[in-house]
């Protein structure tokens, strides 16, 4: 018992971002967000708000896919758990891609529009010669 609420009071802050199929229908994505938060808690996790972030087109082809629907979604989970998360989401083949990243803090939404820029590309800098 003991060993049980130990290991409940250390939930570290996650954010997972998915890579969908771009052919997938709206109502199918809700239904495969709702599947992935549902293995968060059933890991012992609390799954937070998610966010869609559209179609991108990739970088290069991808198993003959040239684009695909970004979705991110924050989480806390017992830091034990994450393997096997990974692995339930590794076998959902409705899941293209995802990577989990440890975040210090859930993200607000000014500092997640900084980062989105940040992504996006160099920022043009005004060096006071005009």
């Amino acid at each position: 018992m003991f060993k049980r609420r130990l290991r409940e009071e250390r939930l570290n802050n996650y954010d997972l971002l998915m890579i969908l199929l771009p052919s997938m229908k709206e109502d199918r994505v809700e239904e495969i967000l709702g599947v992935v938060r549902k293995e968060i808690e059933r890991a012992g996790g609390e799954p937070g708000a998610g966010k869609g972030m559209g179609k991108r087109v990739f970088g290069r082809p991808i198993k003959k896919l040239t684009e695909g629907r970004y979705y991110k979604l924050g989480f806390s989970l017992p830091t034990g758990e994450i393997d096997a998360l990974k692995g339930r989401l590794r076998l959902n083949s409705d899941v293209f891609r995802f990577q989990i990243l440890r975040s210090s803090e859930p993200m607000s939404g000014a500092a997640e529009a900084t980062a989105e820029s940040a992504a996006a590309g160099p920022a043009e800098e005004d060096n006071g010669q005009s």
